[in-house]
């Protein structure tokens, strides 16, 4: 049986690819359900805050710069470049959408935390989304995997607050001012952002660079 395309993307990172599934997959989970033993649900409040907006996001960031770094830096990507004159925006794609299944136990034990609200779910996905596209648009624009990890590892870290408190003030003027205003229209502007970065990195990844 023949294994994805996407499984080989991953499998050839080596160890580094284990790094999302252990901490996001296994961790993270685990973390929030030692939090909860606490008794103090301020503990797990915090917690999930944090991971959900600096600590999951940051990770996302991880697989794109390490699965495209061959055909960015390797030698020889002359001749990846004449064998496969498309981009790799597909595969960002499906990086991203597995990285969301990795999400899965940690949603799920947040879920049965008290005062956690399933509508945070869908702003967590987007945001993920967002810096994946963000990281593999990154690696193509600077042909350099790594300033590419870094320079997505600081715009999680220092742009993305300021970036849901535009979109939190635009909000209403786009008509998005619907009590929850500021999640539909940041999950829209991340949807927007993810389509656009990922159809420019497709198209950097198309022309070869010395």
């Amino acid at each position: 049986m023949r294994k994805p395309l996407l499984w080989y993307a991953v499998a050839k990172i080596g160890p580094y690819a284990l790094v999302p599934p252990i901490v996001v997959g296994v961790l993270l989970p685990a973390g929030l359900l030692l939090a909860r033993t606490g008794g103090n649900p301020l503990v797990s409040r915090v917690y999930i805050d944090f991971s959900m907006t600096l600590l999951a996001p940051s990770l996302a960031v991880w697989w794109p710069p390490f699965v495209f770094k061959e055909r960015i830096e390797g030698e020889g990507r002359e001749l990846l470049y004449f064998l496969k004159r498309t981009g790799e925006g597909a595969t960002a794609l499906a990086l991203a959408l597995s990285y969301w299944v990795l999400l899965v136990p940690f949603l799920v034990v947040a879920l049965g935390t008290p005062d956690f609200s399933s509508a945070s779910v869908p702003l967590l996905l987007a945001r993920c989304l967002f810096v994946t596209s963000f990281a593999f648009c990154a690696a193509f624009v600077l042909r350099s995997s790594a300033l590419a990890l870094i320079l997505s590892l600081l715009f999680n870290m220092v742009a993305m607050v300021p970036l849901e408190s535009l979109a939190e003030l635009l909000a209403p003027t786009i008509g998005l001012d619907t009590g929850s205003g500021m999640s539909v229209s940041t999950i829209l502007l991340y949807v927007a952002l993810s389509a656009a970065l990922l159809w420019f990195g497709e198209v950097r990844g198309r022309q070869f660079a010395e």
